[in-house]
């Protein structure tokens, strides 16, 4: 997404994404997002990952930032937080943050894998889908 484009201008381009992609024969489709942009309908055979905060070592220019020192530790402690985040306001502050590895597994299952449940799949789902062996 674009800085300068409203939420709305950005859902409108993915839906339009979705909706060739259908036409095209695409029969699952994965959206990997903190927010869903009301997404869900056009994808009722898709899965939404919503996630916080993605966490890898990050190059910004020469300078390697290593956001695991910060992410993996706090995933630790909030996978267990999961009730402080039903408390109004500071509740999505206890979103555990995910290994961007740990995302793309279960992005790549999500799509390939037809007993995959659709739907939308919270950050605790993610950590749960990430430990399970694929049936085969």
């Amino acid at each position: 997404m674009k800085e300068f484009e409203t939420i709305k201008e950005h859902s409108n381009k993915l839906l339009v994404i979705v909706n060739k992609v259908k036409l095209l024969g695409v029969k699952r489709f994965v959206y990997i997002s903190a927010t869903d942009f009301g997404l869900v309908n056009y994808l009722l055979q898709g899965v939404v990952l919503r996630t916080g905060f993605i966490y890898e070592t990050r190059n910004v220019g020469s300078v390697k930032l290593p956001l695991g020192v910060i992410g993996s530790p706090l995933e630790m402690v909030l996978q267990h937080a999961k009730p402080l985040k039903q408390f109004p306001l500071v509740g999505p502050l206890f979103t555990p943050p995910v290994n961007v590895t740990t995302v793309m597994k279960v992005a790549v299952r999500a799509a390939t894998d037809p007993i995959f449940p659709p739907g939308i799949m919270d950050v605790y789902g993610i950590l749960r889908y990430s430990q399970q062996q694929r049936a085969t």
